[in-house]
């Protein structure tokens, strides 16, 4: 009898977590990430998302943007993020925020640019601190990697 309640206890334990699960991932994001100062889509931009939790386990979520610049995030546990847009360019003068020393973007993102060897490309990351994805609803966001 002991190992029938066991095993009861442990498939409600499996059905509780499964359902809380569910409900926790059913946040989606999309949009798309552009350039205001050239009026362009920036394809192929690596865009990821970090969960700021303390003291927990924290989640990442990553995707590339598409030729349209667009992107879509889906299954986001709801939450504070912190949000990184890497672009690469191939010259310096087309790097959208090409001086980035205390340079912010209009969603207030901090920027960084650096000479990558590897790909023979500078790339900009553009980092967005305390980004909210809320609780039981799709969300889209556009964002501009260019310089205010």
């Amino acid at each position: 009898m002991k190992h029938v309640s066991i095993g009861v206890a442990v498939l409600m334990l499996l059905n509780c977590y499964a359902a809380t699960d569910a409900t926790v991932t059913s946040n989606s994001l999309s949009g798309k990430v552009f350039r205001s100062d050239r009026d362009q889509a920036v394809e192929n931009a690596y865009i990821m998302l970090v969960q700021e939790k303390e003291w927990q386990v924290t989640q990442h979520f990553d995707t590339r943007t598409d030729s349209e610049g667009k992107y879509q995030f889906n299954g986001l546990p709801a939450g504070k993020y912190t949000l990184s847009i890497y672009s690469w360019h191939r010259n310096r003068p087309d790097v959208p925020c090409g001086d980035a020393v205390d340079s912010k973007t209009i969603d207030d993102g901090r920027v960084t640019v650096e000479w990558q060897q590897k790909s023979g490309a500078f790339m900009e990351v553009v980092v967005v601190k305390g980004f909210s994805v809320e609780a039981d609803r799709g969300a889209s966001k556009d964002f501009d990697i260019a310089c205010r």
